[in-house]
Order: C-alpha cells, then structure tokens, then sequence
C-alpha cells in the first residue's frame, strides 16, 4: 500500500536572497511514537491552547492517542493516514517541531490545520510546510482547492496563509468557528493551485526540482503546464530509513 512507511523530502528550494536564516532543508513526514514527548510539550503552550482545538491540558497520553489515530502504523493503519495526510514539520536533525495536515472532503477540496512549537517559530518552518503540503494535495492527492480558516486575533497564522497564498476575505464570518463549547468569529481564505504557483518569484533562485511544472512557467514561460520537464510534486515520498541526499 502507498501509504505504508512514508516520509516526504523536504522543501529544498535554496533562496538565495533571503539569506541562510531562510534557506535549507526541511523535512515533512508522518508523526512517530517517539515524537509524543516533544508533541506534549509543545501542545501545553498557552498560544496553541487559545488557537487550536487540541486537549487543553495536553498530556503524554493524548500525544500517543493522536499519533496513534494518524500513523501509518496504528491501529487504523495507512488508510488512517490517508484520510487526513497529516506531517510532522522536522529539519535536519529530524525533531518534531510541528505538524501539518490536510483533512479531504472527497469532492476535490481540503481544510488544511498547522501549529508550530514554541521554540521553532519565527525561522519560517510553518510558511515552508503549508507550502510543501499544499503543493503535495494540489499533485499528489489531485484536490482543486485548499481551504484556510482561524478564529479572528490569529493573526500569525493568517500571516502564514497570505504568505504561501492563500485569498483570504476581507470579512470575518461571524461566530463560523466553535471551540471549546463556544462560537467564536472566523476569518476564512482559500487557495488553488494557480495561487500557490504565484509565489514564486523569478528573482530567487530555486532548484529546478523543485518546482511543478506550472510554477517553472512563472520563471521560464516556455513550460507549459503539465510538462514532464520537471517532477511534481517537491513532498516526495521515500520508503523509512531511505537517506534523502
């Protein structure tokens, strides 16, 4: 099964100009037992408690509950995991500093959910996994929109979606969101793949790689969509323990 054992290559786009603080490797794949206890710590952060819908305290025991639920290897398998294709954001030294998932309604269309720990934010890793997990719904799972959404006063994570792309309306939806038995007002934005392929800027120097076919067109206008010139998508998936140069 194509879900057995995954984790996905890193987004390996090198950004010349923005310096090295931007620039590098990060590495999506699924959550790991051994990740519950970073998972605890971060998920006790005051920011994540007030923003996110997870248990609030946030134990040991719910970090493995969870992991258990999306893993390829739990108790409901790789259909699980493909269900809500869910990451865990990691760089080089392969520790969980995060999570992203993408939750598919079956009609063409995905809500997609992020967090980032306390002491991995402000070096880009949340902007650089909703990228790369987007990209990878848009190629791999062929979905026609993505869409964003979080209670009105979350303001880093709608800058995290105006970023990568997303459309983002100009009103906030009043009470459209609930959480912890209350209703609260929700900003909402979507995003198609034409979006996505809009943000990348033919001054940075990227490898090519790295980029669909419709995102190279935007560099080199000679490539039309769908070209086999370049491999789609850059979230590739390597059987565990394949070292990824």
């Amino acid at each position: 099964d194509p879900g057995d054992d995954l984790v996905a290559d890193g987004d390996r786009a090198q950004i010349a100009k923005d310096g090295p603080a931007h620039a590098g490797v990060i590495l999506l794949r699924p959550p790991r037992a051994a990740d519950a206890p970073l998972v605890t710590q971060g998920c006790q952060d005051p920011e994540i408690a007030k923003w996110t819908t997870v248990p609030s305290p946030y134990g040991v025991d719910d970090a493995h509950a969870w992991i258990a639920s999306i893993s390829p290897d739990g108790p409901g398998g790789p259909q699980a995991w493909w269900a809500c294709p869910t990451w865990a954001i990691t760089t080089d030294d392969d520790r969980w500093c995060g999570t992203v998932d993408l939750r598919p309604d079956g009609l063409g269309g995905a809500d997609v959910g992020y967090l980032v720990a306390p002491w991995a934010r402000r070096r880009g890793l949340a902007t650089r996994g909703l990228r790369l997990a987007c990209r990878w719904g848009f190629s791999g799972l062929g979905l026609q929109v993505i869409q964003w959404r979080a209670q009105v006063g979350n303001h880093a994570s709608r800058a995290i979606a105006a970023t990568v792309g997303f459309r983002l309306l100009a009103e906030p939806q009043r009470l459209a969101l609930a959480s912890r038995g209350q209703r609260f007002d929700g900003w909402f934005g979507d995003l198609l793949p034409e979006d996505l392929a809009s943000r990348v800027e033919p001054g940075r120097t990227w490898l090519r790689r790295d980029l669909s076919s419709v995102e190279l067109g935007r560099i080199e206008p000679g490539v039309e969509p769908g070209s086999s010139q370049v491999e789609s998508p850059d979230v590739r998936f390597w059987p565990v323990g394949t070292r990824v140069a």
